[in-house]
């Protein structure tokens, strides 16, 4: 299997398993489709990202729906909404044109950024040309390895701090609930001692 071919298979197993995902009823209350049909809806990113992600796709993160061509609609802390052209309810034989596109965008840069570095060797005429060729290639395939890996870094960073925020957001709503629970109880002491004084004002007026 070539490398295109492999990438087409891993896309068609991606969106089907989404697909699966997002229309299985049991989800809904996390994960439904949009009403429309036309996109879909993420209603607690984190508890999908923990609980929902892995089961269904073994990604703990929603970047692979951007890899594949989703747009964000939406995309705070509270919801995400994607959507794809071909990603539509009840339309499954609709997903191999996502997978049409993703191979195209991919063959495309492969075609700009590597069959030069590729084919340059064929090019050269003597031992000397062929190991500059090399060396050269050589450094420009890592600088490209390091630009994805420092891209795919940046993604996990930016993901970490929407779950940081996100759960600092949530302890100080638990810390101030708790405050209110715990003026409420004093305010209920302070009721009945208030309660306890005056009956202990009537007796003794008695």
């Amino acid at each position: 299997m070539d490398m295109m071919s492999l990438q087409r298979k891993k896309c068609s197993d991606f969106l089907k398993k989404a697909y699966e995902m997002v229309d299985d009823p049991s989800t809904d209350p996390i994960v439904a489709w949009a009403p429309d049909g036309r996109a879909f809806i993420v209603w607690l990113p984190e508890e999908c990202k923990r609980d929902i992600l892995p089961k269904y796709l073994q990604v703990i993160a929603f970047g692979r729906f951007d890899y594949y061509g989703f747009r964000r609609l939406v995309c705070t802390k509270e919801q995400l909404v994607f959507a794809s052209k071909d990603f539509v309810r009840g339309k499954p034989e609709l997903l191999d044109k996502i997978c049409e596109r993703h191979v195209a965008r991919l063959q495309a840069f492969y075609d700009k950024n590597y069959k030069p570095i590729r084919d340059r060797p064929k090019r050269c005429k003597t031992k000397e040309e062929l190991e500059v060729a090399r060396r050269e290639n050589w450094e420009i395939m890592e600088k490209q390895r390091m630009e994805q890996n420092e891209s795919f870094m940046k993604a996990i960073q930016k993901d970490r701090e929407a779950a940081a925020a996100f759960k600092a957001e949530e302890a100080a709503i638990e810390a101030k609930a708790a405050a209110a629970l715990a003026l409420e109880d004093q305010h209920a002491l302070e009721a009945k001692a208030a309660a306890a004084l005056a009956l202990e004002d009537q007796h003794v007026r008695i």
